[in-house]
């Protein structure tokens, strides 16, 4: 599980990383970019206190909304459904 999360948050982080250093302009984000951005951010905050009920359920609700996203692949979708299912286990 802990893997899961860790493999998601690797490729979202070098997905953004690659994208900054394309076109370092201050265009708007994608759903997917702006989303997964947030899905980091609250995996941070749990990942600091795993045992954190509320932020488990934030980091949650952060992969579901990823999920939500247009054009997102169907392996990413895959990842992120699974994160959401297992995360507060």
């Amino acid at each position: 599980m802990k893997k899961l999360l860790m493999s998601i948050t690797i490729a979202a982080t070098m997905f953004s990383c690659s994208k900054l250093k394309e076109d370092p302009s201050p265009v708007a984000l994608s759903c997917y970019e702006r989303t997964t951005k947030d899905y980091l951010a609250a995996y941070e905050r749990f990942a600091q206190d795993p045992g954190n009920v509320s932020k488990c359920r934030e980091m949650v609700n952060a992969a579901r909304k990823v999920v939500d996203c247009p054009g997102i692949s169907a392996e990413e979708r895959r990842n992120f459904e699974e994160a959401a299912k297992n995360a507060c286990q």
